[in-house]
């Protein structure tokens, strides 16, 4: 099936969203004019070492960063040091690359409500250094933040101290945790009504090429650029529902999931644009693909209950290496990989249960490490087995792990949700004996077998299950995997995990009770080794006193160096 080319939306905002845009727009004005008179100041002023420019929040959007500026008389490479609070083990140091005799840079991982001392060198092509240290002054956190619980303490040396826990949870501000829990950066509200917020909702980061940081916009139409100082620099403005998860390719086409608001089903298709001209060049129509009729385990209520939401794409991954798009699809327990010029189905990852007989040549059969099959489907037991401990449930964050030297190799990662873990009503598993869990497999093309190389999350048992939600991330340099448990809910009078709507079916939770019992929902982040699986560090991110599902998620999360993180010039 050809992909459609330059298919049409209807615009489905309404007026106060136009307003917002407008008001957006003049934050981007805003932000080019703050920046211009920085550089300004900048260019015409002296700046020595010994008094150097330094601005707290120019943006009023990141009050945790800063932007400095330091002149020399011949060049220099310089370094930034926020020290710890608690001693060196808290020290957040960069230094920037090449030499020149100016420098204006940002300043990241403030500590809030406190006296920072913000320590910059400058060392010329000799090894002579100089140095200066100032006191940056933060305001405190609001009550508005929410609350961090370590729980496992940070096994400093085999992790990389300035890389910070991102977390864009729901009911508070995108923020990020250093490796003793303490707050190191924040992005609070702008005054266009939300550019980003997170206020009722979870709207995540995505990192682009060149490490370029966009995210969701709050009515769900544009997709906005931001740099960790807080200037947000561009909004791609579209006419169709973006939803979960957008990438770049290396030809710098974006893949965005997205709707058609025209018809009654939701989360259905794929919308490939030009970054640069924001031209539409083709869009993926999953209906045409696969089939919508087959019933969905888990459900999700649209917003809209004259809307089914058959599919939910929830993820988005390229691989250039086979020329295919990956998509998790979370209602029909699957991941997918389809040729991005022609759309034909190459591989499909889940339970083939209830797929009609034409899809189930895609299906890929579980082996063991010598390539031997671990299953016999025709075994009600294997395929019990295979249910509850091999395939994906209600998955998210299908994405692209390593490269392999072999062509015919994919290995990807996901977070396996891991809800109702069968077909078969006879064997589902209610939320507080269930568990979520990060899964890697690596994927033979030719001989259509997957191997399940790393499993995680079983050990940690139901207080870690999250019906909704989540993600993994390998972290190369420390070869460790990040995971977000992103939406774990507990019963605070009876300590059960009682899952979500659309969940196992139990008698004593009405759809009500979701929203009335005392239920605690937690964002719970846990890192662990990939060589032996032993956990590194863990800490939860919540709202404590507001009780209900939907209140403290985070659908994605990210592990990342703020300095990685481009300043827009």
């Amino acid at each position: 099936m050809q992909m459609e080319q330059n298919r049409s939306y209807a615009k489905r905002y309404d007026q106060p969203f136009k307003k917002v845009r407008d008001v957006d727009r003049r934050v981007i004005d805003q932000g080019n004019e703050i920046f211009a008179a920085i550089q300004m100041v900048f260019q015409f002023a002296s700046f020595p070492i010994q008094s150097p420019l330094f601005i707290i929040d120019p943006y009023e959007a990141a009050p945790l960063s800063a932007i400095a500026g330091v002149k020399t008389p011949m060049s220099t490479q310089i370094t930034v040091t926020v020290a710890g609070k608690n001693g060196s083990a808290g020290d957040l140091s960069h230094t920037f690359p090449g030499y020149s005799t100016e420098h204006l840079i940002p300043v990241l991982g403030l500590y809030p409500g406190y006296d920072n001392q913000v320590t910059l060198t400058v060392e010329d092509e000799s090894g002579n250094t100089q140095s200066t240290t100032i006191t940056a002054t933060t305001e405190p956190l609001d009550e508005s933040f929410g609350t961090i619980d370590i729980i496992s303490p940070a096994q400093v040396d085999k992790l990389n101290k300035n890389e910070l826990y991102i977390t864009c949870m729901a009911n508070s501000y995108p923020s990020a945790t250093d490796l003793e829990g303490e707050v190191r950066w924040l992005i609070k509200e702008h005054y266009s009504e939300g550019l980003p917020r997170n206020l009722g909702d979870s709207n995540p980061f995505y990192k682009f090429n060149d490490n370029r940081l966009f995210f969701r916009h709050v009515d769900a139409y544009a997709l906005g650029g931001i740099d960790p100082v807080g200037r947000i620099y561009r909004l791609i403005d579209t006419d169709f529902t973006i939803h979960h998860d957008a990438t770049q390719m290396p030809n710098s086409n974006l893949l965005i999931q997205s709707q058609d608001d025209n018809r009654n089903t939701v989360e259905d298709t794929l919308t490939v644009m030009d970054f640069e001209t924001e031209e539409i060049l083709k869009v993926v129509d999953y209906t045409e693909i696969f089939d919508p009729t087959i019933p969905q385990q888990p459900t999700n209520a649209p917003d809209d209950p004259n809307k089914i939401d058959w599919w939910h794409a929830n993820s988005i991954e390229y691989d250039i290496a086979h020329n295919i798009y990956i998509t998790s699809s979370r209602h029909q327990n699957v991941v997918v990989a389809t040729d991005m010029d022609n759309n034909e189905i190459r591989w499909m990852l889940g339970s083939s249960t209830r797929w009609p007989e034409r899809f189930q040549q895609y299906f890929l059969t579980p082996v063991d490490e010598n390539g031997a099959p671990l299953y016999d489907f025709s075994n009600s037991e294997d395929v019990a087995a295979a249910d509850r401990d091999f395939w994906n449930w209600a998955q998210h964050s299908a994405k692209i792990f390593t490269t392999n030297e072999n062509p015919n190799i994919v290995e990807i990662m996901l977070f396996n949700n891991g809800s109702f873990r069968s077909y078969n009503p006879d064997r589902w598993i209610v939320p507080y004996e269930n568990w979520s869990n990060a899964m890697y497999f690596r994927i033979n093309m030719a001989e259509m077998t997957v191997q399940l190389l790393l499993d995680f999350g079983k050990e940690l048992g139901s207080p870690y299950y999250s019906a909704y939600v989540g993600n993994v991330q390998y972290m190369e340099e420390t070869n460790s995997l990040y995971i977000n448990f992103g939406g774990t809910n507990e019963n605070l009078d009876t300590g059960r995990n009682v899952g979500i709507i659309g969940d196992v079916p139990m008698d004593d939770f009405p759809p009500e009770y979701y929203f009335t019992a005392p239920i605690q929902e937690k964002v719970r982040i846990v890192e662990i080794s990939m060589e032996n699986k032993e956990v590194l560090f863990a800490f939860d991110r919540y709202m404590p006193g507001i009780t209900g599902i939907y209140t403290s998620f985070q659908y994605k999360g990210m592990k990342a160096d703020l300095y990685d993180f481009p300043i827009m010039r």
